[in-house]
């Protein structure tokens, strides 16, 4: 006798069920029938540039974070809107491609024996919360930092390879509406080497989403740097505009 079976649908799936029941419109401007409009397109198609933070390596970003940007990261973070994925991580790729092409002898930036010409280079999302993790369904960092480096792998370079290297070793809040003194105290100390990754001796590059004022890029930083990595740079899809002057981070240990 035949059986039938049945298969729970991947988010990605219902997304796309989603979309035939809801008119898309644009993530950034809500223009309809189109899940990204060329203008707010073009806000992720810019060069990257360097950020000014208290960060120990240098950062780079490639858009502002703000009005039509910021609602797409939005979408694309809690909204849903996965599609957005692929952009977003095509214009990472840009952060990361400035960063290496900033740092020439990053083949000499690993310690001892191990170059990075040899062993590649270590590609390390900052760690996201687990409930964010949860409620998401996946570490959408970590997924778009793949996409990005398969866009910077096609044009060639070092080796790059995403390795989810950090973990938070203690609950924090949302970053999101924290002052300057208030986001350092929530992430001092809350970053670590997962137990298994070797990241001694090795060239690392941080990438995060949004940089705003450096402090969680800072801490990812540390955390490496205290298990004998080299951190080369830390590459971001956006960076919050300043407003006012972020005073400078406490030293690394």
């Amino acid at each position: 006798m035949a059986t039938s079976t049945t298969t729970t649908p991947s988010r990605s799936a219902w997304a796309s069920l989603v979309r035939l029941a809801v008119p898309v419109s644009c993530a950034g401007c809500r223009r309809p029938d189109v899940v990204l409009c060329p203008g707010c397109r073009s806000a992720f198609g810019q060069p990257a540039f360097r950020v000014d933070v208290p960060v120990p390596v240098p950062v780079w970003a490639v858009a502002r974070y703000e009005r039509g940007t910021a609602s797409v990261v939005r979408s694309w973070k809690d909204g849903g809107r996965l599609e957005l994925g692929r952009l977003l991580g095509r214009s990472l790729a840009v952060s990361v491609q400035a960063a290496l092409e900033a740092a020439p002898d990053v083949a000499a930036a690993a310690v001892g024996s191990r170059t990075a010409a040899a062993g590649g280079v270590l590609v390390v999302p900052v760690p996201s919360r687990r409930r964010a993790v949860r409620q998401r369904g996946e570490d959408v960092l970590a997924r778009m930092a793949r996409q990005g480096v398969r866009s910077v792998d096609a044009r060639g370079g070092p080796q790059l390879r995403v390795v989810p290297a950090l973990v938070l070793r203690r609950s924090v809040q949302d970053q999101a509406g924290l002052g300057v003194e208030q986001r350092r105290t929530n992430v001092a100390g809350a970053f670590a080497v997962r137990p298994g990754a070797s990241v001694a001796g090795r060239a690392c590059l941080v990438v995060d989403d949004v940089v705003t004022t450096g402090a969680s890029a800072a801490e990812a930083v540390r955390a490496l740097r205290r298990a004998g990595a080299t951190v080369i740079a830390v590459a971001a899809l956006c960076a919050t505009p300043r407003r006012r002057r972020v005073p400078p981070a406490r030293p690394l240990d």
